[in-house]
């Protein structure tokens, strides 16, 4: 994926998210643009990483039950979606959380919120970068200087399963504070029944069951 598609692909991003939320329910609220700016920036901050990619292929090529896999794959519309639309429709909808937007735990949602980026870019850069492991590489093993794009670094199947359990635990974090920025009682639901089952089955049972 080159630079510009990166680029795209974050501007439809924030012009989703805005949308999602209300166009006329941004004016004096900065807490909704405090939302969308660290939604955005945590995931350009993921996009323009290198190892991305090495982490994505491999989520694609390690097998998972398709449960586990389902569930993350709706994660995006339970706890990004869901939340947002409770908080715009709050008593005007049936189905919206009986919770009241109280703005104290909308505060505590955000710091949720930027504690979970910061889990991962904390993640992102414990991650060596591709010259990084050139440089550590012996003299004669290294690759001459060209003018191709970095090539995506090469990391053990373990060390990018710890990678990806603790870019899942920020998102577990990031998702809570979705829920509680909104005040969304389904976003607390749905973090309990969606997120955290397919977590604990996909990484804290493989840990505890993986041989020393």
């Amino acid at each position: 994926m080159d630079v510009l598609q990166k680029i795209l692909r974050l501007g439809l991003l924030a012009l989703f998210l805005t949308l999602l939320i209300g166009i006329s329910n941004l004016p004096h609220k900065p807490l909704l643009w405090a939302y969308i700016v660290l939604f955005v920036a945590g995931r350009a901050a993921e996009l323009f990483h290198p190892a991305t990619e090495a982490l994505a292929e491999w989520q694609r090529t390690t097998p998972h039950p398709r449960w586990v896999t389902w569930l993350f794959g709706l994660t995006f519309i339970t706890n990004v979606a869901l939340p947002i639309l409770d908080y715009r429709y709050r008593s005007q909808v049936f189905w919206t959380s009986p919770l009241p937007a109280v703005t104290l735990w909308s505060w505590l949602g955000a710091l949720a919120l930027l504690a979970g980026a910061a889990m991962r870019w904390q993640m992102f850069k414990e991650i060596p970068t591709p010259q990084q492991l050139a440089t550590a590489k012996p003299a004669s093993k290294r690759k001459r200087p060209t003018t191709e794009a970095a090539e995506i670094p090469k990391f053990e199947p373990g060390y990018l399963a710890h990678l990806h359990q603790q870019f899942a635990r920020g998102a577990a974090m990031a998702y809570l504070g979705t829920a509680v920025l909104f005040t969304s009682l389904w976003g607390l639901l749905t973090l309990a029944i969606v997120v955290l089952p397919a977590m604990l089955y996909r990484y804290e049972g493989k840990e505890q069951t993986t041989p020393s």
